[in-house]
């Protein structure tokens, strides 16, 4: 431990300060919740742990981000003894999160009250229960993809004429999803007289469920909140800016789940679009359409040429099939157009939308613009 430290202290000022002002604006909880994700990751090194822990204020701390900074210092060195943090109680929130961040977490670090442990297992209930595959009917489809609800009383029509982007997946995401785009004015976007479709993933590297960080991206609602300022990290993410998707909030005076809005009467009371909001209660953030500079190289597996992200929903790149793929600048010019803005580079930060994540059976195989027109969409 004196040597990471030593490290840390010995690193150029100038690293140190850069890597400090880019979370000087951020709240000790954005703090927790990247170092975590790194963390989750196998990707979080000591340097930038201390140094950015430094900034950190421990009573803007919830007892689960305190519990998963005491995580990550711990492995760093096993030597660190810390007495158990006592956990009396767990809002529902808390619960979820630390039910699903559990398999990372080391048991001895904490202790729960008898009032917290029946959280977590009211928590462990309710993650079980989505756990499970909640199918989707083709009239329930239908009804969503052609009677889309327009969202005008959700911040005052905020997302009212954008664009709606529907995510067709399997319940088992090692097979490819396709996306259908509807334009401002509510018609779905085709090609001459063709329905524009593309092929992307919502698969996580690491096999995770929806509910852990970095897991598989959630089936529900999303919301499309611009680009990615620059196209930075080409390996990981491509050589176009990515779209930023947001969680819808949960309504704090009365409780109502802001999905609501966006949803025909007939699926209010469904399941599938629930794992969204877990997936917000839990923590997780961070969630973007996005290219890769990966490159597949198995191309016997299932979701090839895709690549599968750490929870994000990945495109096409890349050279397959003597074709060069550029599926993320395909996405970003036809929501432009959709959007009636002229498909040029400064007007990407004006994107707004909705984005529906749909598990619709459990075959196993690819969704195709076939298995669209079988359901009734086309």
């Amino acid at each position: 431990m004196k040597l990471l430290i030593l490290l840390v202290l010995i690193l150029p000022w100038h690293v140190k300060a850069e890597l400090r002002e880019g979370f000087s604006s951020k709240s000790s909880t954005e703090i927790i919740s990247s170092l975590w994700k790194d963390y989750s990751e196998q990707n979080l090194d000591p340097f930038s742990f201390y140094q950015l822990t430094a900034l950190v204020v421990p009573g803007e701390l919830t007892s689960i981000e305190q519990l998963l900074m005491q995580q990550m210092e711990r492995s760093f060195s096993k030597a660190i003894n810390s007495k158990p943090l006592f956990i009396k109680n767990l809002s529902s929130a808390e619960a979820l999160r630390l039910f699903s961040e559990s398999l990372l977490i080391e048991s001895q670090l904490y202790q729960l009250s008898e009032q917290a442990s029946v959280s977590l297992e009211q928590a462990k209930a309710k993650i079980d229960q989505l756990k499970k595959y909640n199918p989707i009917s083709h009239a329930e489809i239908r009804s969503l993809v052609l009677k889309t609800p327009d969202g005008a009383y959700y911040e005052n029509g905020a997302y009212k004429d954008t664009i709606r982007l529907f995510l067709f997946c399997r319940e088992d995401r090692s097979y490819p999803c396709l996306f259908i785009m509807k334009d401002i004015f509510g018609q779905l976007v085709r090609e001459d007289t063709i329905l524009w479709t593309l092929p992307a993933l919502a698969k996580s590297a690491r096999n995770i469920v929806y509910n852990q960080v970095n897991g598989e991206t959630p089936t529900g609602i999303h919301l499309i909140d611009s680009v990615m300022p620059i196209a930075d990290k080409p390996l990981v993410y491509g050589k176009f800016r990515r779209m930023i998707l947001n969680w819808l909030p949960k309504d704090k005076d009365g409780g109502k789940e802001m999905a609501l809005h966006f949803l025909p009467s007939n699926l209010k009371n469904s399941k599938w679009w629930k794992r969204s909001s877990i997936a917000r209660d839990v923590g997780r953030k961070y969630l973007r359409i996005h290219g890769t500079g990966r490159v597949n190289t198995q191309p016997h597996i299932s979701y090839y040429p895709l690549t599968p992200t750490q929870g994000c929903i990945s495109m096409r790149e890349g050279n397959y099939f003597s074709k060069d793929f550029r599926d993320q600048r395909n996405i970003l010019d036809q929501a432009l157009k959709s959007s009636r803005l002229l498909p040029v580079y400064n007007n990407e930060p004006h994107l707004k939308g909705v984005l529906y994540v749909i598990n619709i059976d459990k075959q196993k195989k690819s969704v195709t613009p076939e298995t669209l027109k079988s359901i009734g969409v086309l």
